[in-house]
């Protein structure tokens, strides 16, 4: 478990951005590696081969690297995020053009990608399926590699890290109450008490942040906070289908 001086080192380094881009990655002109790029890209395109693939009407509009490694707040061990995005071309499998392809992007990514076990140079490479964006940061395009948002070191410069970490402990508390108060009410063992958890997980990833969120979030992250939501809602399926 991390505790609070380890989550304000933490903090310290997110405001703090590295000089360059991850090297590793990319060049000093700020130009992915080929090899490293080609690489990426036949991992995306394995794991589009086995979902989206075969349905004739959905579309790969771009395939981009993303998140912390793509800026200039990586970590030695970040995970290399790459997500595939995907629109509807009116395929006729889906009632409506744009309200259910997330939903269909969703059970196809739970039910597929999370088998996929994808490493560059003993980095995870988390690749997703989605259908719009939520970043502010970096974004670089694989398929055209060029940058679509190119990062910005001084992103943080306003913050304040007492800010952050007085953020950061006030939504730390109200996750600990609501998941007590789920927890102690009984409502994990229903059916519609697990959907709630799992829109509540869900809503985490679905929101366009800021800087300032983005960095509390992170911490949430480091804290184990989503990790154990995640495999709480793993146990309460389990326990509630075990009943039936």
């Amino acid at each position: 478990m991390v505790n609070y001086i380890d989550i304000r080192d933490i903090a310290y380094h997110l405001l703090h951005p590295n000089e360059t881009l991850d090297v590793r990655l990319f060049n000093y002109g700020g130009q992915m590696h080929q090899d490293v790029r080609q690489q990426l890209l036949s991992n995306a395109n394995f794991v589009i081969n086995k979902t989206i693939g075969g349905i004739k009407y959905l579309k790969v509009k771009d395939i981009v690297l993303c998140g912390s490694s793509a800026s200039y707040f990586y970590r030695e061990k970040s995970d290399i995020d790459i997500s595939i995005e995907v629109y509807n071309d009116n395929c006729p499998y889906l009632p409506d053009k744009d309200t259910y392809l997330g939903k269909l992007l969703k059970i196809l990514q739970f039910g597929s990608t999370h088998r996929f076990n994808f490493t560059l140079n003993n980095r995870f490479v988390d690749i997703s399926i989605r259908d719009s964006d939520n970043d502010f940061m970096g974004v670089y395009s694989l398929l055209n590699d060029k940058w679509v948002i190119e990062p910005d070191q001084h992103i943080a410069d306003d913050l304040n890290i007492n800010d952050i970490l007085n953020e950061y402990t006030k939504q730390y508390d109200k996750i600990e109450k609501y998941i007590k108060e789920l927890q102690c009410s009984g409502r994990l063992k229903t059916k519609d008490g697990i959907e709630e958890l799992t829109k509540f997980y869900s809503a985490k990833f679905n929101y366009k942040w800021d800087i300032r969120e983005y960095i509390v979030y992170k911490l949430l992250g480091y804290k184990g906070v989503y990790s154990r939501i995640k495999q709480l809602i793993s146990d309460s399926r389990h326990e509630f289908t075990s009943l039936i």
